[in-house]
């Protein structure tokens, strides 16, 4: 983390100016009043909170007004594959994931990094590649109850902690999401596979052995982020695999929830556009606005709990929250990164994957 001070206030605006002027063409808000960008990425409060800290101050220092669609990935995927069938693509920016880029990369449109100016001045390294731009920087972790598990006795602290009921008894919960490789790298760390070597390709057979002893534990298959809150609020499982934000969310509102970024399995959300997209140099703007205002990103941050790909805005938040940030000390090495290599094996197998996984489910 940079521990660069942050620049005086008149210095600071005049450089978000000169971001604005970069993004935008001369007389934007008159010039763009009637073009707008279409986004479509999950609804709730995620939503709200891009809403309020990125997609309103777009359209302030714009003039293109967001258009919002939520839609989970499922319907995301299916109606993209619809529109490019029908030679029709409405959309125009896509929330999408490094697998969901590599399976389906013909919808969506390479990206010169370089046309994106502020990736490389205000963002964090890989915030853009060739296809998209970084939303959030998230992982599935574990969480545990810390009525059973209270500070000052013995706490899980990695995926075979989770497997192992006997010194950790209680019901489990992991996600049934349609992202079955998450669970699947769990299995493979809970059976003495190092985070750093969870790669390309995955032991599928090795996975799903381990997967088969911890299956009659497992009391809920949650389905959406939403549903894992409720199930800590409701203090059903003793441990539960959770998206990072969602679990720090819970802990800040009083769920007796603890949690650990080691071997979390991290799943940064990306911006993509559609080739095709209506208005595909709106889209460019947004992106590039998007990685701007570190201030914005902070806030993000505070309201939602995700890292995102502003470089500076880690150094807003207040000290004692920095160790829940995946980006803060040791937490990020710690945890699966799916690196390209991953990505691409993942693409292609995605399919055959969930088929298998729906087939071991209905067992």
């Amino acid at each position: 983390m940079s521990e660069h001070p942050l620049p005086p206030r008149r210095t600071f605006l005049k450089s978000l100016a000169g971001a604005a002027a970069a993004i935008a063409v001369p007389g934007a808000a008159s010039a763009q009043a009637n073009q707008q960008v279409v986004l479509v990425a999950s609804g709730g409060a995620l939503a709200t909170a891009f809403k309020e800290n990125f997609f309103d101050a777009f359209t302030k220092a714009t003039g293109i007004k967001v258009v919002f669609v939520p839609a989970s990935d499922a319907e995301m995927l299916t109606k993209v594959k619809a529109m490019n069938d029908a030679g029709k693509v409405e959309w125009d920016i896509v929330a999408a994931n490094l697998d969901q880029i590599a399976a389906f990369q013909k919808f969506f449109l390479p990206l010169d990094c370089k046309q994106l100016p502020h990736a490389a001045t205000d963002g964090i390294p890989h915030a853009c590649d060739g296809y998209s731009v970084l939303k959030q920087l998230d992982g599935h972790l574990l969480a545990w109850s810390t009525k059973l598990f209270p500070a000052g006795r013995k706490q899980p602290h990695s995926w075979a902690d989770f497997w192992d009921v006997r010194t950790f008894p209680g019901p489990r919960s992991l996600p049934d999401h349609g992202t079955p490789w998450v669970p699947i790298a769990a299995a493979l760390m809970a059976d003495g596979v190092a985070a750093k070597d969870i790669k390309a390709p995955l032991d599928v057979d090795r996975a799903f052995r381990k997967l088969d002893q911890i299956k009659p534990q497992i009391r809920v298959w949650w389905k959406t982020g939403d549903q894992s809150q409720q199930i800590v609020r409701d203090g059903e499982v003793a441990m539960i695999m959770m998206y990072s934000g969602r679990a720090l969310r819970s802990k800040s509102q009083g769920v007796p929830l603890d949690i650990t970024w080691n071997q979390a399995i991290m799943a940064p959300g990306r911006w993509t556009i559609l080739k095709g997209a209506p208005n595909q140099k709106a889209a460019m703007q947004f992106l590039d606005f998007f990685l701007t205002r570190p201030e914005a990103h902070a806030a993000f941050t505070k309201q939602i709990f995700y890292d995102t790909a502003n470089k500076r805005a880690v150094e807003l938040i207040a000290a004692a929250d920095r160790p829940n940030s995946a980006r803060v000390g040791a937490n990020l090495s710690k945890t699966v990164q799916r690196d390209d290599q991953l990505a691409a094996w993942l693409g292609p197998n995605h399919d055959k994957l969930l088929e298998r996984w729906n087939s071991w489910i209905a067992k």
